[in-house]
């Protein structure tokens, strides 16, 4: 706090605080301190992806997919920032239950990593969710060229064709 009383343009100063209160588990106290950081540099986006992540570990999925929304809007694209960003409001989209969001942003986020087996298993895990045996299993298996020992993938691609397999013959 003294060095922010010192220096109160010193982004330097708010960031250290914002950790150390981070590493004390006390995460309202590093929200306030990057909120007041956001204040002094309005244009940091590495300010805000810290703040949007503190709200999704959080569970203020809300606040974090605003945070991020704005990240997204300004940050290049081939930057480390975009990419977070909107990986982590795929994350919330689908944690709120939005799965049509959550589908467009994993489908964004998969546009500038495509070999992320975290959001191609998410993917396939909202596509499962939703009864899209067929993508679920697409998705599983992509997971699976880039990490052959996924278990939990091999698992659900057998889950989906039992499932699957139910369904067609309900159709009948």
């Amino acid at each position: 706090l003294l060095a922010i009383e010192i220096c109160p343009d010193s982004i330097g100063a708010y960031k250290n605080l914002g950790i150390t209160y981070s590493q004390m588990d006390n995460d309202s106290m590093a929200v306030q301190t990057y909120l007041d950081a956001i204040k002094v540099a309005p244009k940091d986006l590495k300010l805000k992806t810290v703040l949007g992540s503190l709200y999704y570990k959080n569970t203020q999925y809300e606040d974090a997919i605003e945070v991020f929304d704005e990240v997204v809007k300004n940050a290049k694209p081939e930057s480390k920032e975009y990419n977070d960003a909107l990986i982590s409001m795929a994350f919330s989209y689908d944690f709120l239950g939005q799965s049509d969001k959550a589908r467009d942003t994993y489908l964004s986020a998969l546009e500038m990593s495509p070999d992320n087996k975290d959001i191609i298993f998410n993917l396939g895990r909202l596509n499962f969710m939703q009864k899209n045996y067929e993508d679920a299993i697409e998705n599983f298996k992509k997971v699976l060229e880039v990490d052959p020992d996924d278990f939990e993938s091999y698992l659900n691609i057998g889950n989906d064709y039992l499932l699957k397999s139910d369904w067609d013959e309900a159709i009948v």
